[in-house]
Formats: structure tokens, C-alpha cells, sequence
């Protein structure tokens, strides 16, 4: 029998990827300084999202709220260096651009998606299909009609930013506890607890705590279900493959590779010597199928040695591709951050400093989280979005 300790905190956050850290980071940074436990039960992050994370950074959405997000997130990743601390002379986020390729099956959504991003002041460009070889220099296929572009968008090296992040919560006193969370507590309408088994002591352990944040990526839903709340999330795998580039081997007039979205959900991004490619799970033949994508990226597809394979586990908002952010109403006190898709490291800072701002009860919200709170879901006020990786 596993022994039982009782222990306190201010607030608890269930989860150590990019969202969870987030939220403790500008917790602190806004003033709080009552007792922050955050717990993960893999330090290592090998089944989680963040650390297998390609990094892509994009302003581009069809709901203007994703965009406002995007765009706060956009601007703290553009100014990291202020806030954490790295090593090397590498920049952690380089504004190479996004590209969103089109074909018959995604133009006219790319399209609508250019009209509305440009209403709301952003300003992508759409590339024809003679210009594609110009920016990404070489020939691409036939199938492909052109593509939304997106300048000052990039790549964020996410092993880097995410290591460096919990190097700052430690310097803030944030405390990290390797710990299986499996019970959220409510009575009465309200939180009152939190249980988990403390991985390493092997020993159960019961948190009292007024506040917590369930931003635990696909495991979310089961907890929030004990707390009577229905959270529509599935779990999605992507396979992420990594291949080893000899640069001296590239053409010098090859133009910097913006992170490339296939109209498949393919994604595609240049990370130092390494080229990663995610490719969305469940075929026959997977390494395969990152081959052929692989061999139409012209100059990048010749000579890669492939250096690694693995899975990343996403969860998805299936009713409105949005992420579910806010408080829940049948349980006082408790919040849940979950249903990112791919794009949770690039709203990761807005989401982080929207709860810390709510959760501090302070007056005016700067972000507009409202339209994505758990309520939406029994009112049936979804966001327009799209599943576009």
C-alpha cells in the first residue's frame, strides 16, 4: 500500500509542457507570490506535445481570436531573449516565414483566410504558383496553385525555449514535482483538492488547494470528466522525423526555408543541421510516407540521413479546432487549458498570461479568452477555425 502525505499550495498546475510553464511563468511575472507547485509525471517530456513540437510560429487563422493569440505569443517569442536566458549564439526563434502551400483541396480556405487576415491589419501575401520557385528555390509539383505567406513568421527552437523556461520558474521558486495526477476534487461546486502519486517516492500524496489549471495536452479530459466537465478532446499522433543536412552540400543562392505547411497536413522545418518533417500518424507505411514527402523538397530532399523517428500525442478540439481555455463552471476554482492541435506552443504565451491575469481576478483582461472558455461547449458557441495540420 502506497503511503498518504497531505501537502498545500496557492495554486496548482497539472502539466509541464510549454502551456502549463507558461501559465507559472506569468504568474510570477505579474506579482503572485503565494506557493506555485507545478506537476508533470515525465520530466523527460518523451509522450507529451511540446518537446516534439516542429516550432512553427504562424499569425494565420481563420477566427480573429486565434489571431490575437497568435500575435501576442508572436511578439513575446520575437522578444525572448528578455525574458529567459540561453545558451550560444543561435537565436531561439528566427522570423524565416510560414507558408501555407495550397492545392485543390485547401484554396479557397487559404484564400478567405488571406481576405479576413488582412481586414484585421496583418499582411500576408499570396504567392502565385510562378512565384513558389523564386521564394523556396526549386521546382515544385504540379498540384500545388500557390500559397499563403506569411513574412516574420518562423521557426521557435522549442528544446531550447522550453529548457530555458524552467531554468527562470526555478529562479522564481516555482516548485516542480514529478508527480501522476489523478483525482481533481470538488465538493459543494468548488475545488478542493488535488491527488496524485508522487512518481518517484512511490507514495500518494493529496494537494489542498484552492486554484489549479489542468493543462495536461491529451490527458486533460480525463480529469476534468471527474470535475463533471466534458471536454470534446481527442488524441492525436503525428510522426516526427529528423534528418541530418550537410549544408556545404545546399546551393549558396538557396533562399532561407520558411516553415512549409503541405495542403496533407505535412509539415516541414530547417532547425540548425536538421531537418524535421511531421507527418500525420496511422498510415501503413510511415517512414515511407516522410520519404516521398522528403524527396519533394528539391535541394533539401537529397542526401538527408535519417537520424530519428518518434511520435508526438496532440490534442485536438474536434468541435472547433480551438483550444478550450478558462474557468470551469461546475467546479470553482478549477481552470483547464487543453485541445491545442499543433499550435499550442505559439498561443502558449497568451494562454499563460490570459490565465495568470483572470486567475489574479485582475480588473481588464488584455486578451480576449472569453470565446474560448469550457462554456462554449454546453452553449454551442463555436469558434471558426480550421484543422489545417
Amino acid at each position: 500500500m502506497l503511503s498518504r502525505h497531505t501537502r498545500s499550495a496557492d495554486v496548482l498546475i497539472v502539466g509541464g509542457g510549454i502551456v502549463g510553464a507558461s501559465v507559472a511563468y506569468f504568474l510570477r511575472a505579474l506579482g503572485f507570490t503565494g506557493r506555485i507547485v507545478l506537476a508533470e509525471r515525465d520530466f523527460a517530456f518523451l509522450w507529451g506535445s511540446t518537446r516534439h513540437s516542429m516550432g512553427g510560429i504562424r499569425r494565420c487563422f481563420l477566427s480573429q481570436v486565434n489571431v490575437r493569440l497568435a500575435q501576442f505569443g508572436h511578439e513575446v517569442y520575437r522578444e525572448i531573449e528578455r525574458h529567459l536566458s540561453f545558451d550560444g549564439d543561435a537565436p531561439p526563434f528566427r522570423p524565416v516565414g510560414y507558408l501555407l502551400l495550397a492545392d485543390g483541396r485547401n484554396w479557397s480556405l487559404l484564400h478567405a483566410m488571406h481576405s479576413r487576415l488582412r481586414t484585421w491589419g496583418l499582411m500576408p501575401e499570396w504567392v502565385g504558383r510562378e512565384a513558389l520557385p523564386q521564394l523556396l528555390g526549386w521546382e515544385l509539383e504540379d498540384s500545388l496553385v500557390g500559397g499563403l505567406y506569411c513574412p516574420g513568421d518562423g521557426v521557435l527552437d522549442v528544446p531550447r525555449v522550453h529548457a530555458a523556461l524552467y531554468r527562470r520558474l526555478e529562479e522564481l521558486e516555482v516548485e516542480t514535482v514529478r508527480a501522476d495526477v489523478d483525482r481533481i476534487l470538488v465538493e459543494g461546486g468548488r475545488l478542493v483538492g488535488v491527488e496524485a502519486v508522487l512518481v518517484e517516492e512511490r507514495a500518494r500524496v493529496r494537494w489542498k488547494v484552492p486554484r489549479a489549471v489542468v493543462a495536461a495536452g491529451a490527458w486533460s479530459p480525463k480529469l476534468t470528466a471527474a470535475a463533471g466537465e466534458y471536454l470534446p478532446v481527442e488524441s492525436r499522433r503525428r510522426a516526427v522525423y529528423s534528418f541530418a543536412l550537410e549544408k556545404r552540400e545546399l546551393p549558396e543562392s538557396l533562399p532561407p526555408l520558411p516553415f512549409l505547411l503541405l495542403p496533407g497536413g505535412e509539415m516541414v522545418a530547417l532547425r540548425g543541421e536538421e531537418l524535421l518533417l511531421s507527418i500525420p500518424a496511422g498510415q501503413a507505411h510511415e517512414e515511407d510516407a516522410a520519404l516521398a514527402v522528403l524527396r519533394r523538397l528539391g535541394p533539401y530532399g537529397r542526401g538527408g540521413r535519417l537520424l530519428s523517428g518518434r511520435s508526438a500525442v496532440h490534442d485536438v478540439h474536434v468541435r472547433d479546432y480551438s483550444p478550450i481555455v478558462g474557468p470551469c463552471p461546475r467546479a470553482e476554482g478549477l481552470w483547464v487549458a487543453a485541445g491545442f492541435g499543433t499550435y499550442g506552443v505559439g498561443l502558449a504565451p497568451a494562454v499563460g498570461f490570459g490565465l495568470a491575469e483572470r486567475i489574479l481576478r485582475r480588473r481588464r483582461a488584455t486578451l480576449p479568452l472569453d470565446f474560448l472558455t469550457p462554456s462554449r461547449i454546453t452553449q454551442a458557441a463555436w469558434v471558426e477555425e480550421a484543422l489545417l495540420g
